[in-house]
């Protein structure tokens, strides 16, 4: 995951914020579990990465080997990068003050954040490597985006229909930022 991430700035401003205050990188913990219309989720209390089953068996592998089998692991990095670096966001925001506003919520501000920062990695993915295979499946992110900021983030609230606007600062933050930054 370290080394799939650090190639990319974005990746590695990710695992900066994932490190301890004595400057250890510290991961959370990845797991495999079966999941509905997911391709990985980040559970909050147990510091826990959890992909989907369905992502190992795509490639021809059963649970068994993929576990014993650190090759197969990092190939699944590799392949799930942008989904893993997503993941990752929502492990820096757990790691933010429990008094956070909406920090024991599933907001809408969380996973738009998630996806914005997933999607500038995958322009900086496609910038550092021009011959990097891009099937489509995080194109969309950049392309919304670039098209309509406000649109793209309704767009991701939109898929999160359960989940609440609460205000929170941190993104709020980073929001205003990005605007600066944005054409």
């Amino acid at each position: 995951t370290i080394k799939v991430l650090s190639k990319n700035p974005v990746g590695r401003e990710i695992l900066n914020e994932l490190r301890a205050r004595g400057g250890v990188l510290r991961l959370p913990t990845f797991f495999i579990s079966t999941q509905k219309d997911s391709h990985a989720e980040h559970e909050n209390l147990f510091a826990g990465v959890y992909l989907n089953v369905e992502n190992v068996l795509e490639h021809g592998w059963t649970v068994e080997e993929f576990l014993k089998n650190p090759d197969m692991q990092r190939q699944l990095i590799r392949d799930m990068h942008t989904t893993v670096l997503h993941e990752l966001v929502h492990e820096v925001q757990g790691r933010r003050p429990p008094w956070t506003k909406g920090y024991f919520t599933n907001t809408i501000e969380c996973e738009q954040e998630a996806f914005f920062r997933q999607m500038l990695y995958q322009v900086a993915h496609l910038e550092t490597s021009p011959g990097a295979l891009n099937n489509g499946h995080d194109q969309w992110l950049a392309i919304d985006a670039a098209d309509n900021l406000d649109d793209f983030l309704k767009f991701v609230a939109s898929m999160y229909p359960d989940n609440v606007v609460v205000g929170e600062p941190y993104f709020g933050k980073f929001l205003a930022e990005q605007r600066a930054r944005w054409p």
